[in-house]
């Protein structure tokens, strides 16, 4: 260690200077970057050394404002490296034990939700990835509801401010990691609910004129809602591909009932996107029609969405000629949505007062069959991995007659062929 300095010292001059000659194993012959990462995987002794308190007073929020720093448009270039964000947001959110445990755990919130705004996805992700990993840690303590709604639920709401600095150049990258914390946040919220808890938050300041007042959990998870389901065809494609990729979470969060009145019909808004532009955020939806069909009788129209349906919006998919990848995502999720709303008797349907027909189960039917023989090879390739789960799901005599003796058919030529090759 260097004269007169401690491990707390030593570390901040690193991530300045990582050439600081503070210990030789960390001083070999590589990158700048590379030498900020080990002594950001050094950060678990260093807490050690300086003990929780210190680490919560000190640690936390130098590396908060280092974070704030790297991002400031005047500082950007002497900031800390894309690799070195994404190490900090991993070792954060196993930090829990090095500040005083899950009760203290929240002042971890204020890095990762810094790290939040950057517009490198790894470290995005890495820094949600590690508040979810946080927040399920608090929550299991007497007050981590609470801690969650002061904390965690008031900066995931933030995400959503569009006037704060540097978002105000249209940056996406706030909201994104915004859409990937509303499930864990509404969650927080319900607890919070549940257990009478009557704290209030601060109202966003982009809340209408009518919302001013504190929120309270019950408030607070009306309006997380609100904000999940406001999509806006105008939004970056990033930011639609965000909320049709955790569509299924939130459904999970929010309940049956509730997915049915605000999620379904914006399942159907991504899924029907035209554009060639919007192909990756279809397919993203088309991943989460089980969490739909769970919810959603087979032949539902009743929904407020004109005059398709659920099922129709989802078969349409499957004849789509412009994106094979859209086609394929209906053949992968084509067993779940039939046993999600009871085709083939494998499960008992969401309406039992609604259940499915025959006539349903040879729509299913004839809509796998249709891309099994589709004439993209990736769309017949995903068809035959899927094809025992559909069969499971669609009915042994359809296994038999539509799939097992059409692919025995088929690779049979081709077995020959191979044979007589050898």
């Amino acid at each position: 260690m260097a004269a007169g300095k401690s491990h707390l010292e030593i570390f901040k001059d690193a991530l300045q200077d990582p050439e600081v000659p503070a210990d030789p194993i960390l001083t070999l012959e590589a990158p700048s970057v590379m030498l900020r990462i080990r002594w950001v995987e050094q950060m678990p002794w260093i807490a050690l050394s300086i003990g929780v308190e210190a680490t919560r007073k000190e640690l936390v929020p130098f590396l908060t404002s280092k974070v704030t720093e790297t991002f400031n448009s005047d500082a950007f270039v002497e900031g800390l490296e894309d690799e070195v964000l994404t190490h900090l947001a991993v070792v954060l959110g196993d930090f829990a034990d090095y500040v005083g445990g899950p009760s203290e755990a929240w002042c971890l919130l204020e890095p990762l939700f810094a790290l939040c705004n950057t517009d490198e996805t790894l470290v995005r992700e890495a820094a949600v990835k590690s508040i979810i990993q946080l927040s399920e840690k608090i929550a299991l303590e007497p007050k981590g509801p609470e801690l969650l709604f002061k904390h965690m639920v008031k900066s995931t709401l933030d995400l959503f401010d569009d006037t704060v600095a540097p978002r105000q150049a249209g940056w996406f990258s706030s909201r994104v990691s915004a859409y990937g914390l509303v499930a864990t946040a509404y969650k927080a919220c319900a607890a919070s609910a549940e257990k009478g808890v009557t704290a209030t938050i601060e109202a966003p300041v982009y809340a209408k004129d009518d919302c001013k007042a504190p929120w309270t959990p019950d408030t607070t998870m009306e309006q997380i809602i609100g904000l999940f389901t406001a999509s806006d065809q105008r939004a970056e494609p990033m930011v639609r591909r965000a909320i049709a990729g955790n569509i299924e979470a939130f459904a999970s969060a929010i309940g049956p009932e509730k997915t049915r009145t605000a999620l379904v019909p914006l399942w159907m808004t991504l899924v029907g996107y035209a554009s060639e532009v919007d192909t990756s955020i279809r397919v993203k939806a088309l991943q989460c029609s089980k969490a739909i069909f769970q919810v959603t009788a087979f032949r539902e129209s009743d929904l407020g969405t004109g005059s398709k349906n659920p099922t129709q919006t989802y078969l349409d998919c499957a004849a789509d000629a412009k994106s094979w990848r859209v086609r394929v995502a209906v053949a992968e999720s084509l067993a779940d949505v039939a046993m999600a709303t009871g085709i083939g008797k494998r499960m008992p349907p969401p309406d039992p007062s609604y259940p499915p027909t025959p006539a349903d189960e040879k729509l299913l039917q004839e809509t796998f069959l249709s891309l099994l023989n589709d004439s993209e090879a990736e769309v017949k390739h995903a068809s035959a991995k899927c094809a025992a789960a559909a069969a499971f799901v669609l009915g042994e005599t359809y296994a038999v007659s539509e799939l097992v003796d059409p692919l025995i058919k088929q690779a049979r030529p081709r077995l020959v062929a191979l044979d007589d090759h050898f």
